[in-house]
């Protein structure tokens, strides 16, 4: 069997059970601070890009987690935090 979990923060640590949704997490991350301008500040990207990579990272964790299945007979648990993505 090969799983997977998305979760904002992972499963172990103090905000594991805290609330994700893109823009907290792009806050969080800095991805923030590099857009927007100096009138204004930092700004949301134009688009939910931490929802994006934490799913994209997903896709390849678990289609790695088939391959070596092929070759080892078991399966596992990819474990995706998303602002560690």
């Amino acid at each position: 069997l090969i799983y997977c979990a998305i979760s904002a923060f992972g499963q172990t640590g103090p905000e594991r059970l805290g609330a994700g949704y893109d823009g907290k997490i792009q806050a969080m991350s800095g991805i923030m601070s590099i857009t927007g301008h100096e009138a204004t500040g930092p700004t949301r990207a134009g688009f939910a890009v931490c929802d994006v990579l934490s799913g994209a990272t997903a896709a390849f964790g678990v289609s790695s987690a088939l391959f070596q299945r092929t070759h080892t007979g078991k399966g596992q648990l990819v474990d995706v935090s998303m602002l560690e993505a």
